[in-house]
């Protein structure tokens, strides 16, 4: 139900197990537009890691 609504901790939760992209699958596109409120939840190393494939995604998008 946490993750239908959006809340922070699970998307985050999602995230950091499966990853941004199979994240995105599972629950849609609020998973990389959300990513800079939810990634405080995430722990230190594996947000780095995400935010490296995070930045690479909105340079890829945004051109």
């Amino acid at each position: 139900m946490a993750l239908i609504q959006g809340e922070e901790p699970a998307l985050a939760r999602l995230v950091q197990v499966y990853g941004l992209y199979k994240a995105a699958k599972t629950a849609g596109r609020k998973v990389w537009e959300r990513f800079p409120q939810y990634k405080r939840h995430i722990r230190p190393t594996r947000r780095e890691q995400l935010e490296h494939v995070w930045r690479y995604r909105q340079s890829q998008t945004s051109n």
